[in-house]
């Protein structure tokens, strides 16, 4: 009898009470992706538009056809787009999506959620993104594959 394979895929943070999911949009892609992993202090790539409290989440996605979700962070420390310079997120709990994850395999129809460049969910609407999220990064396969384009038909 054979055991089925643990997952070692990093879990996904999770969605505390009365915290929202924010969206953070990276444009010029390239340059949003390289800064990602440089720190995020190369340059100014990232278009927020709210304020954040410790323990909300923090979904990245840049400004590519189709659109791609990179990463899942928790902040860290209040974040205000006006006064603060600096977004800091707890490293230890991220989860960078290197396969990637097309924007519309989470918010497509049959998921009826509803994936906007910038702002935030809060509530029922961010749980049921972070499910169809998840269920996308749980399969571990590169979106650029002809099978894939074909499942989201």
């Amino acid at each position: 009898m054979s055991m089925p394979v643990p997952s070692l895929l990093r879990p996904l943070p999770k969605l505390a009470s009365r915290h929202k999911l924010h969206i953070c949009f990276g444009t010029p892609y390239g340059k949003a992706l390289a800064d990602m992993y440089t720190g995020y202090d190369s340059g100014d790539y990232w278009t927020v538009h709210d304020r954040m409290r410790v323990g909300d989440l923090v979904l990245s996605m840049v400004a590519t056809v189709p659109r791609m979700i990179i990463g899942l962070d928790v902040v860290e420390v209040d974040y205000d787009p006006r006064t603060s310079k600096y977004m800091e997120c707890d490293q230890s709990v991220a989860v960078r999506f290197e396969k990637g994850i097309l924007a519309d395999a989470v918010a497509n129809p049959r998921n009826k959620v509803e994936l906007p460049e910038s702002g935030y969910l809060e509530g029922s609407d961010a749980r049921g993104l972070l499910k169809a999220l998840d269920a996308e990064y749980q399969l571990d396969i590169p979106w650029f594959t002809p099978d894939r384009w074909h499942a989201l038909r």
